[in-house]
């Protein structure tokens, strides 16, 4: 598996507290989560810079905790909203067009888990991809598929209420085909989504947390710091609007 962490925040925050310095920060959890998991198969980060729409996105398919770049790139940091990643490569090898975040358009992605049959349901998926979300696609992962898939399956959809609905139903579809499929564990999909705007983010088979501050919402693999962390519950999508609104929709 993976883990990630996303920061919706009020006022510009540097990505090294939260990624590197803090206890249990994304660096540790690297090697050291609360399953003695280590994810060494390469890392990322996407942020929003000033009033751009488009995130900026910095991945390598190295271990981020012996990759000098990953703490260098990470403390050049400065964001009020980002995405950060560690990989355990399930589907796909280490390599940069691997290394998530995602990113189309205004549009981050960042996928906790596996999709059990990828390999049976790689052309179904593809068959259901717009052809030109299709042909942005660089890797081989089932992550990379999920998210044009996704994006598809969104469309021009704005609504956060809307939004959440369609990957709740895709989360669902996408489950119920890996279940012809047979294997030692499910379909595990833990996503995060979002456009620079508004956030989405998925429990489904995996560990997800949440903190909401005065200043900030945080969603975690793990608690990062310290704070009243809160447990997203299993199979539901926790969502944060432009208004730093939260909402927990039940799948």
């Amino acid at each position: 598996m993976c883990r990630h962490l996303a920061v919706f925040s009020r006022t510009p925050v540097a990505a090294a507290s939260l990624v590197l310095d803090e206890p249990h920060a994304l660096l540790e959890q690297a090697c050291g989560d609360t399953r003695g998991k280590c994810h060494g198969d390469g890392w990322g980060i996407g942020w929003y810079e000033g009033y751009s729409p488009e995130p900026r996105v910095k991945r390598s398919p190295a271990d981020a905790r012996t990759d000098p770049a990953y703490r260098a790139t990470i403390q050049g940091v400065t964001a009020s909203k980002f995405i950060a990643h560690v990989r355990n490569a399930s589907v796909g090898v280490p390599n940069v067009a691997n290394s998530h975040p995602f990113a189309h358009g205004s549009w981050l992605f960042t996928h906790n888990g596996t999709l059990r049959g990828f390999e049976y349901l790689a052309d179904r998926i593809a068959e259901e991809t717009d052809t030109d979300l299709l042909a942005s696609r660089r890797g081989t992962t089932d992550s990379e598929a999920i998210f044009y898939w996704l994006l598809t399956r969104i469309g021009d959809k704005v609504d956060d209420e809307t939004i959440a609905l369609e990957m709740g139903k895709a989360i669902a579809t996408l489950d119920g085909w890996s279940r012809d499929f047979p294997a030692d564990e499910a379909s595990k999909f833990n996503l995060l989504l979002t456009d620079g705007q508004s956030l989405w983010a998925s429990r489904w088979q995996n560990d997800l947390h949440w903190l909401e501050a005065p200043d900030r919402v945080m969603v975690a693999s793990e608690p990062i710091g310290s704070g009243s962390w809160r447990e997203v519950p299993e199979h539901s999508i926790l969502s944060v609007d432009a208004a730093f609104g939260v909402r927990l929709h039940q799948l």
